[in-house]
């Protein structure tokens, strides 16, 4: 009886054959790496030779340069800062005198505001907490404008 996970002489000699057209095919289609000559005189005057590049600024890839930058956030000023720590001190959630500093004091009121008003209590500053400070004194800027009102949470 035959073992039938043995491939008979011929399906090996195929698959032999196969994977050596393969691996030839893969190698003409490489280019030769930089800093190397051609292998053959009439492969080296089929080919071009390539223009310097001043030194200088690297191009950007295509995929850098058509994407929109997006702002990111930035870190509010101290004096932002005062200005939510007076609203969260008008809200009864800040006890002390305004630092213009993120400390733990303005994280835990942050955190008690934002349970306070239905939000999920992080202790970090976002768009919709800087939002609904804005009922308690805190003044609106151009990142907290009425765009953000269709998104916000109900209560």
């Amino acid at each position: 009886m035959r073992n039938p996970t043995r491939l008979p002489l011929s399906g090996c000699l195929v698959l032999i054959l196969w994977v050596a057209a393969v691996s030839a095919y893969g190698q003409a289609k490489q280019a030769p790496a930089a800093g190397k000559k051609p292998s053959s005189p009439a492969a080296a005057a089929k080919k071009p030779a390539a223009a310097k590049k001043p030194a200088g600024k690297a191009k950007a890839s295509k995929s850098t340069r058509s994407r929109k930058t997006v702002p990111r956030p930035t870190a509010p000023s101290a004096e932002r800062i005062r200005q939510i720590q007076k609203a969260l001190a008008a809200s009864g959630h800040y006890r002390q005198e305004p630092t213009g500093r993120l400390d733990a004091a303005t994280a835990a009121a942050l955190s008690s505001f934002q349970k306070a008003s239905g939000l999920e209590p992080t202790g970090k500053l976002n768009a919709w907490t800087l939002r609904k400070l804005e009922q308690f004194g805190l003044p609106r800027t151009s990142r907290t404008g009425p765009a953000l009102q269709a998104q916000m949470p109900s209560k």
